[in-house]
């Protein structure tokens, strides 16, 4: 072989290695860019190039090549969250005519849960093999972008992705202790587009249990909140008043605008459940201990803001 010069296995081998590279440097790249900048004011085809190239490599890499998907998925987000408004409605089409990134997506949250649906066509992970925290909270936040730009944009869905609301609300209600504060608050932001949306998305094929809405044939209230259920709104209500006591910054806010969607649900779907949740006696345990900590805590912008909820929705009891 000439000194100098790679063999094509090797010119491979090391565009492979430097993939992750390029990607976080893209990802920095589209975060230090910020939205007013003259590069924003017409996004060119470029971007859209890039963000047609990524989308399928990220839908072609290993699973368990979180070295790249991260930062892969990263950018995707970053796209959809920086990127003008007039813009987003291509970008998401793009994302959601993916196959492959959905199967992604897919597959990354199926193997952080053994509730996931079976029916999926995406391959699971084994269980010694389960994501890392940072990609299991870039898919959440990704896929609530998603969500939220779908239901703007009316866009269409050529695969739904499937995922366990049972077993959110009980990874919040229960391992939240084991649990890293940025996964929970992608958890949490998840589940507030959801509720929003009143748990119904074409982009997300929402599962459940018995034990959250109850035996079948299911009762009025059961059905009006489906799939959360009553025990549902209990469990994730009791959930996300543990979490606003555990006083973190990101958490407790991200908590705060949780529980306003959930009672914004609750009110939608089923009045009287809505009223039985925040008459509960821990909805008032919680503000008595919320407002009889310190002044740093009573006077956060997160919790006058549970404080000034709308009266139909109020957690505060007359």
């Amino acid at each position: 072989m000439v000194p100098g010069y790679e063999s094509r296995s090797q010119m491979g081998s090391t565009a492979v290695n430097s993939l992750p590279l390029v990607l976080k440097l893209l990802c920095v790249t589209q975060a230090s860019d910020p939205p007013s900048s003259s590069s924003y004011s017409k996004m060119d085809g470029v971007h859209f190039k890039l963000l047609y190239h990524v989308s399928n490599i990220a839908g072609r890499l290993k699973p368990t090549d979180t070295g790249s998907l991260l930062p892969a998925l990263n950018y995707l987000y970053c796209c959809l969250s920086l990127s003008p408004a007039h813009c987003t409605d291509t970008a998401v089409s793009m994302l959601l005519s993916n196959s492959g990134l959905m199967d992604q997506l897919q597959t990354v949250l199926s193997s952080s849960s053994s509730s996931s649906s079976s029916s999926s066509s995406a391959p699971s992970l084994s269980p010694s093999a389960c994501p890392p925290s940072a990609l299991l909270c870039c898919s959440h936040l990704l896929l609530s972008s998603l969500i939220t730009l779908q239901r703007v944009h009316s866009a269409q869905v050529q695969k739904s992705v499937s995922w366990s609301l049972d077993a959110a609300v009980q990874r919040l209600l229960v391992q939240k202790r084991n649990t890293d504060s940025l996964l929970l608050v992608s958890y949490l932001r998840l589940l507030q587009v959801l509720l929003d949306a009143d748990l119904v998305s074409p982009v997300v094929c929402l599962s459940t249990s018995p034990g959250m809405v109850g035996p079948r044939p299911l009762e009025v209230e059961d059905g009006a909140l489906y799939p959360l259920g009553c025990r549902g709104a209990q469990c994730l209500s009791t959930a996300l008043s543990g979490l606003l006591l555990q006083k973190q910054e990101l958490l407790l806010r991200t908590s705060v605008n949780c529980l306003s969607s959930l009672l914004g649900f609750l009110q939608r779907q089923s009045p009287n459940t809505a009223k039985f949740v925040v008459c509960q006696p821990w909805t008032r345990f919680l503000l008595y201990c919320l407002l009889s900590s310190e002044e740093t805590c009573r006077l956060h912008p997160a919790i006058l803001r549970l404080n000034t909820i709308p009266p139909r929705r109020a957690i505060l009891l007359i």
